[in-house]
């Protein structure tokens, strides 16, 4: 397969899963089955997206962030497939507000993957799933966290770690890692100047 071909492969996966998705809303185990065996990275990336935005009426951060907590547990221990409990896997949201949060990804994705290509091979690829299993944790738990903008940060840490690992690209991955200790600064940052707001009201 050539570099180009997987460059595209990010973006052409979002308008595969927009196509696969039914209905006026989806559950989040449809969302991974439409994922089909695209893998952790895939998996990743996609449910990263819709936890970077407010979605209406759904709790976005702390839905997604538990689905990036269970899927890094299930990197770490080797599993090939996401599993999903049935509590999770039965919350819905729109089909609507997803996909237009898939879409308005594509063009920044896109910009992305231009600048993308296989390099520094021992960060990246799909043996760097298991020892990266600990970062995508912390990341799905801050992402999950109820810190006002808290979840920014790590969902970009994220997006390029997964497509790093996507597009072969260990720069990527490595600049997700650096992002990833950024964003517990960051986050950090931001509970406490919450704190203090809420201890001058």
């Amino acid at each position: 397969m050539s570099a180009e071909t997987e460059l595209t492969a990010t973006t052409a996966l979002l308008n595969d899963i927009g196509r696969r998705l039914e209905g006026d809303s989806v559950s989040v185990a449809e969302v991974s089955e439409a994922l089909g065996d695209r893998g952790h990275a895939a998996a990743l990336l996609l449910f990263t997206l819709p936890g970077l935005v407010p979605l209406p009426g759904v709790p976005a951060g702390m839905l997604f962030g538990t689905v990036i907590i269970l899927m890094s547990m299930q990197m770490m221990a080797g599993r090939e497939a996401l599993w999903l409990p049935g509590w999770l896997g039965r919350r819905r949201i729109g089909r609507g507000v997803l996909l237009a949060c898939l879409n308005g990804a594509r063009k920044p994705l896109a910009r992305l993957e231009q600048w993308m290509r296989p390099r520094w091979p021992k960060l990246a690829g799909v043996h760097m799933l298991r020892p990266l299993s600990p970062l995508v944790f912390f990341m799905g738990l801050l992402i999950a966290l109820p810190i006002p903008f808290g979840n920014v940060a790590p969902a970009f840490a994220l997006i390029a770690v997964s497509l790093g690992v996507l597009t072969r690209d260990g720069v990527a991955v490595g600049a997700g890692m650096v992002m990833a200790g950024l964003s517990v600064l960051v986050c950090a940052g931001l509970a406490f100047a919450g704190l203090s707001l809420a201890q001058n009201l």
